[in-house]
């Protein structure tokens, strides 16, 4: 990762956000924090003018320590929805 620092910084936004690491998530992005236990909006703007020409916004959304949906707008317009679901069900 440390060849590609968009990717670098991309990863990043996951894993921070699993660990509840504010220091790595506030290296790489400008944060908003909406909401309160029970449903949460992490809002991440990228610091750095390369990461910003790829992706223009990532919003995390959860409940508790639970993340539920990642949503990622890239400069160009493009977007996608990841959604995370705790049960097995397919």
């Amino acid at each position: 990762l440390d060849a590609h620092p968009v990717l670098q910084a991309f990863v990043a936004s996951f894993r921070a956000t699993l660990a509840g690491d504010l220091a790595t998530l506030q290296r790489y992005y400008h944060l908003s924090l909406e909401g309160g236990p029970s449903a949460w909006t992490l809002n991440l703007l990228p610091r750095s003018a390369e990461m910003a020409s790829v992706i223009r916004e990532i919003t995390i959304r959860g409940s508790g320590k639970q993340l539920q949906e990642v949503f990622t707008l890239e400069s160009g317009g493009d977007s996608s929805l990841m959604t995370i679901r705790g049960d097995s069900a397919p």
